[in-house]
């Protein structure tokens, strides 16, 4: 199998909802999965669900989601739609491969919230390797994930929780454009309050880390962003950068060479 690495993956993963033949074969299927369960996971717990759709099983199992949506129409006293049915009952044939993902929840000292957030990396492993492969991918959820009856049909416990269905196959048009990557306004760098007070020319602060520059001025540069995809296409890896990577605003600086950041 011929694989772009993982950073390129992630790069280029999108979510593409017109999917076709052919899917991932058996092998594949199999190295998706075992890339799924390299996510992090405090406890070690392995709280991650699987359940693997092929063929006549998504149609098969349309008849449970579109029962399910009839169920809850009935619970709430609204009118059960009947093109919503059939739509119910195709959910599944909009791929090839689908995978239910859940997150069996263990008490003790693992919080909830972790559990999830370790079937959450996961789900998205499946898709960067999926990615990887040439595959085209898309996470779905909805009212489904939250019904009872879903839920058992799929093998989970009313504590687990079901994120949602991985849809993987051949992409029938050109994935849509990359959404906004801009790390402004969602990235700072955080300080102490108590050298707040300290000037930008304090030669013991580095110029990264003055609380005004909240957003480091690489983070804005969509050109120089251009140029770190550039780079990266160039190699075809995720491993070291090229020069051209290397010398990216987006690798910042840490003049003294302590923390995260190293001198280079």
């Amino acid at each position: 199998m011929e694989t772009i690495g993982a950073v390129a993956a992630m790069r280029r993963r999108r979510s593409t909802p017109r999917l076709a033949e052919p899917g991932p074969h058996r092998d594949e299927i199999a190295w998706l999965l075992d890339a799924a369960v390299t996510a992090p996971d405090h406890g070690r717990l392995k709280p991650w669900r699987f359940v693997v759709f092929e063929g006549d099983a998504r149609r098969a199992f349309g008849d449970v989601l579109a029962a399910g949506y009839e169920s809850r129409c009935r619970d709430r006293g609204q009118p059960v739609i009947e093109q919503r049915v059939e739509t119910e009952r195709g959910r599944l044939m909009r791929a090839p491969l689908v995978l239910a993902v859940g997150a069996h929840i263990t008490t003790g000292n693992v919080t909830r919230d972790a559990q999830v957030c370790a079937v959450a990396a996961a789900a998205q492993n499946v898709l960067l390797a999926a990615t990887e492969l040439g595959y085209g991918t898309m996470w779905r959820s909805g009212a489904a994930c939250a019904d009872e009856s879903v839920k058992t049909a799929l093998g989970l416990l009313s504590d687990d929780v079901l994120l949602g269905f991985l849809y993987i196959g051949t992409a029938c048009v050109t994935p849509p454009p990359a959404p906004d990557r801009s790390l402004a306004g969602v990235v700072r760098w955080w300080r102490p309050a108590a050298r707040c007070d300290q000037a930008v020319s304090d030669p013991a602060v580095p110029e990264w880390a003055v609380p005004d520059q909240a957003v480091p001025e690489w983070a804005g540069r969509d050109e120089a962003r251009a140029e770190g995809a550039r780079a990266l296409d160039a190699t075809g890896t995720d491993g070291p950068p090229g020069p051209a990577a290397a010398a990216s605003p987006l690798r910042p600086v840490n003049p003294t060479g302590r923390g995260p950041y190293r001198a280079r």
